[in-house]
């Protein structure tokens, strides 16, 4: 084991250990996409994340505090859509929320929606996302790999990838498989 070089103790390291990513996706296509990393800090002073192309910031807070600057949300990311954030180098567990607006195809056409995901200055080591939708329409799966295709049954809802396809039948006592 050897002692770090100076350049690297002076720039710290962060990475986020987990990112949730929520999408609120109104019937017209507005979308309000919440990020939330939680991060461990080895010194870093600073976080960037830039937005998606035509992504418009709202809000954000790192650990409990809301981040708030002279600047209304929307002059805050500069003209690339960056927003740097400010953390405090001494603390080693902390989370970083972002919350931003983008426009999707309204809900009821047959579209693809692909999450909306900001670059970060800073590894991701794993995430997870969540699409929040109004409750007379119903979300289906892209791909066989995420469900059944066109209509998921209770066992892709309750078990998802763990569950079986529907027609592999269940074991049966008395009937031998060979």
């Amino acid at each position: 084991i050897s002692k770090k070089s100076s350049s690297t103790e002076k720039s710290g390291h962060l990475f986020a250990r987990f990112a949730e990513f929520s999408t609120f996706l109104s019937a017209k296509g507005t979308a309000m996409n919440v990020m939330v990393y939680q991060l461990e800090n080895h010194g870093a002073k600073r976080a960037e994340i830039v937005l998606p192309p035509s992504a418009v910031f709202h809000s954000a807070w790192v650990g409990t505090q809301r981040v708030t600057q002279r600047a209304t949300p929307t002059q805050l990311a500069n003209e690339n859509n960056s927003v740097t954030f400010s953390l405090n180098g001494q603390e080693a567990d902390s989370s970083l929320t972002v919350r931003y607006i983008t426009k999707q195809l309204p809900l009821g056409s047959t579209a693809l929606i692909n999450p909306a995901y900001p670059k970060t200055s800073f590894p991701v080591m794993q995430g997870r996302w969540t699409l929040w939708n109004s409750q007379q329409y119903v979300a289906r799966a892209a791909s066989r790999r995420a469900g059944t295709g066109s209509q998921p049954n209770w066992r892709h809802r309750l078990f998802g990838r763990m569950a079986r396809p529907s027609e592999i039948s269940i074991f049966k006592i008395g009937r031998a498989h060979v």
